[in-house]
């Protein structure tokens, strides 16, 4: 079963790395869109909101997907379990 992840605090980012399974996702919104260089397990897909980026100015690497509300409700709809943080 795989879950999305939808984190909104810098703090909460560094709890989670233990729970994060094959084919899990987990999206940065809020202050947590702070924690994208962190070294996340490559077993996760990781996506950063991209309005909470651009309300930080932050410049997010090509590679990292930045999405915007309908990509997020999409990705809600595909993960059997959204656990918010």
């Amino acid at each position: 079963m795989t879950t999305l992840y939808l984190v909104n605090r810098r703090d909460a980012a560094g709890q989670l790395c233990d729970l994060l399974s094959a084919g899990d996702a987990l999206v940065l919104c809020g202050d947590a869109v702070l924690c994208w260089q962190r070294a996340w397990p490559q077993k996760v897909q990781l996506h950063v909101l991209a309005e909470d980026a651009i309300a930080r100015n932050l410049q997010l690497p090509a590679n990292l997907p930045a999405i915007d509300y309908p990509e997020l409700v999409r990705l809600c709809e595909s993960h059997a379990r959204v656990v918010a943080w």
